[in-house]
C-alpha cells in the first residue's frame, strides 16, 4: 500500500541566488539565502523526522507568493491571480 505524506514549507518562496565570488575566487551563497534555507532544512525534519524518505518518491509543488499591493482593491481580489515575473519558477526549484 502506498503511503502518501505531505509536507509545507513557511514563508514565501525563495529563489536560489547566483554564488558569489571572493577576491580569492572561491565560490560561497550569500548569508541571508543559507539562513533560510536551514528554517526550511528545519521544518522539514520537524514534520518528517530524521529518517531519509526510502523507495520512489513522487514531488509535487505549488509555490504561493504574496499578492502584490497594486492588487489587493481590484475586483476578484479572492481569486489567484498567475505569476510571471520574478523570481524564475526554475530557481524556487533548485532551492527545493
Amino acid at each position: 500500500m502506498k503511503t502518501i505524506r505531505s509536507y509545507s514549507i513557511d514563508g514565501q518562496p525563495v529563489p536560489m541566488p547566483r554564488p558569489r565570488l571572493t577576491r580569492q575566487g572561491r565560490a560561497f551563497m550569500p548569508k541571508e539565502f543559507r539562513e533560510k534555507l536551514n528554517r526550511i532544512r528545519q521544518q522539514l525534519r520537524a514534520q518528517r523526522g530524521e529518517k531519509p524518505e526510502l523507495g520512489p518518491v513522487k514531488l509535487t509543488v505549488r509555490f504561493f507568493f504574496a499578492r502584490p499591493k497594486s492588487m489587493m482593491g481590484k475586483k476578484h481580489s479572492d481569486y489567484a491571480i498567475p505569476k510571471y515575473n520574478r523570481p524564475d519558477l526554475d530557481n524556487c526549484f533548485k532551492t527545493i
